[in-house]
């Protein structure tokens, strides 16, 4: 199981008990950073206590856009060493907002967008790194 936590929420013991990988979503802001130092004191805690197979998949810049200020934030993200950052960066894109407020995923709503090819490329890297590394191990 795959669980997507916010970064800057306060992890959940509850939920990373039960799972096996965490997706740590932010936006490249100020508070990105002391976001996931937060969550890195409060994984270690529940990988030593609770879960010991628990393991993040990376970090998700979502929002990404193209201004001077959200570039620097996300270099700095994925310049960071808490946390592995996936390649894969969610543009900031009205089909998303569209699709959000009709209830529609992205690949129902508009299949051809931004968004859509955003979240294909990350499930492609998902894939690589779950299914991808455990085939070895049959």
């Amino acid at each position: 199981e795959i669980t997507t936590r916010l970064v800057g929420s306060e992890m959940c013991i509850r939920d990373s008990v039960y799972t096996d990988y965490l997706i740590l979503v932010t936006i490249p802001d100020d508070n990105a950073l002391q976001g996931l130092l937060c969550i890195a004191k409060d994984f270690v805690d529940i990988k030593r206590n609770y879960n010991s197979s628990l393991e993040v998949l990376g970090v998700l810049i979502t929002m990404k856009e193209h201004t001077a200020i959200k570039v620097a934030y996300s270099q700095a993200l994925h310049e960071q060493e808490i946390f592995p950052c996936f390649q894969t960066e969610i543009r900031k894109n009205s089909a998303l907002s569209s699709a959000r407020n009709l209830g529609k995923p992205i690949n129902k709503h508009r299949q051809k967008s931004n968004g859509c090819l955003d979240y294909r490329s990350l499930a492609d890297e998902v894939i690589e790194k779950t299914v991808g590394s455990n085939l070895g191990e049959e």
